[in-house]
């Protein structure tokens, strides 16, 4: 039997972390800060202060890829599916 976990819209908690010890897989939902400090640029670059308002707030609330992966490593995910 697998056990499997999942996460979205968040950035690298604990919780998680507890959630997903021993599970075989975790989905963890991650974005990446390269291409939303892009769009950050471009949205300053236009005067689009409203987009550039939220490409500055959705790092406080989202993983990057590697948070998901030390979040994946630490609760002992394995990589089974």
């Amino acid at each position: 039997m697998y056990v499997r976990g999942y996460s979205g819209d968040n950035a690298q908690d604990q919780q998680i972390e507890k959630f997903a010890r021993g599970a075989d897989l975790l989905i963890h939902e991650a974005l990446a800060p390269y291409l939303l400090a892009i769009m950050h640029r471009a949205a300053n670059a236009i005067g689009n202060s409203t987009l550039a308002e939220i490409t500055a707030d959705v790092p406080d609330y989202h993983a990057s890829p590697v948070d998901a992966a030390e979040t994946a490593r630490a609760a002992g995910v394995g990589h089974r599916l």
